[in-house]
């Protein structure tokens, strides 16, 4: 039973959270440079140093720049592609709060609660580093 409603939480959220996901714009000043981050990456082929406007660019950690590369490239260069990873990691934000709260017999509240939380609802919408941040963060406390 937990393992079905499990699942059932996890594509409702990544569902809810790519819903208009690419109705607007990126919005600037952020978004817009970590996508054209990963454009160059798949532009250029190097995946090691990323470049933003042929300008080196260390200001964040890289894996967000792989996985937002990896999204581009499978879905092609849209809002959608862009803001993919973070969607994900709003999603398994979510599982990894129904996996905790499930030792305590509330995952399903804790779930519905995260998911309908009005920050989980923008950041999770956006391409920026914090929902990926925020995954690792409670998957280590987990």
């Amino acid at each position: 039973m937990n393992k079905i409603f499990f699942t059932i939480v996890f594509l409702t959220a990544v569902c809810f959270y790519s819903l208009a996901n690419n109705c607007f714009p990126l919005i600037s000043p952020d978004e817009p440079r970590y996508a054209e981050t990963a454009r160059e990456m798949i532009e250029s082929g190097n995946l090691i140093t990323p470049y933003c406007d042929y300008q080196l660019r260390f200001d964040k950690p890289i894996l967000f720049y792989w996985l937002e590369s990896l999204s581009l490239k499978a879905f092609g260069l849209n809002e959608f592609a862009a803001r993919l990873p973070s969607v994900f990691a709003g999603a398994g934000l979510i599982w990894l709060a129904f996996l905790l709260a499930n030792l305590h017999g509330y995952a399903i509240s804790a779930s519905l609660i995260l998911l309908t939380n009005f920050a989980m609802l923008v950041f999770s919408r956006l391409a920026v580093t914090d929902m990926l941040l925020n995954f690792f963060i409670s998957a280590s406390l987990v």
